[in-house]
C-alpha cells in the first residue's frame, strides 16, 4: 500500500500546478532467477489500484495501473551491485481513455550496500510518459538516491 502526494499536470510549461494526494494498494508477482554467482535477472508484475482525494475528503476511483519491470543485476562485491532496469506502466479500466501506454521508465544504478539491512542506492532513470492529450510525450531525465532499511520484524 502506498500513499503519494504528486504535483499535476507533469509539464515543464504549465503555469498552474495541483497538489493531488493519491491511495494506491497494490498487488504484485516478483520472481527473481540467478544467472550466476554474481548475475541475476528479476521479473514483477504489478497492479495499481488508484484513488485520488476529492475535495470533500473522500477519496474517489481513478483508475488501474498495470506495470512490467524487468531488471538485471551484476554484484560486483558483497557491497557493490550494478542494476539495470525497464518498467513499462499503463492505464486500464478508469477515467483514461485517451493514453493506455502511460509510461516507459528505464534506467540504471549502483548500490552500495553498509550492511545486510542497510544500503544506498544512486542512479539515473529516464521517464517517457505519454500526456492526457494522447499526442505528446514528456521525456524527463531523473537523477535518484535512495536509502533502503530492511527491517527484520
Amino acid at each position: 500500500f502506498a500513499f503519494s502526494k504528486a504535483t499535476t499536470p507533469q509539464d515543464p510549461d504549465a503555469t498552474l500546478f495541483i497538489n493531488t494526494l493519491e491511495a494506491r494498494p497494490y498487488l504484485y508477482y516478483s520472481h527473481q532467477e540467478r544467472i550466476s554467482k554474481k548475475q541475476e535477472i528479476k521479473f514483477r508484475i504489478m497492479q495499481d489500484f488508484r484513488f485520488f482525494k476529492k475535495e470533500d475528503e473522500c477519496y474517489q476511483y481513478g483508475n488501474l495501473r498495470p506495470r512490467i519491470m524487468l531488471e538485471y543485476n551484476f554484484n560486483i562485491s558483497s557491497k557493490f551491485t550494478l542494476r539495470a532496469f525497464d518498467e513499462v506502466l499503463f492505464n486500464a479500466l478508469g477515467r483514461t481513455r485517451v493514453n493506455t501506454f502511460d509510461q516507459n521508465r528505464i534506467g540504471a544504478s549502483t548500490q552500495f550496500n553498509i550492511n545486510k539491512n542497510n544500503s544506498f542506492e544512486i542512479g539515473y532513470a529516464n521517464w517517457y510518459q505519454k500526456q492526457k492529450d494522447g499526442f505528446t510525450y514528456l521525456n524527463k531525465n531523473i537523477c535518484r538516491v535512495t536509502y533502503q532499511k530492511r527491517l527484520q520484524l
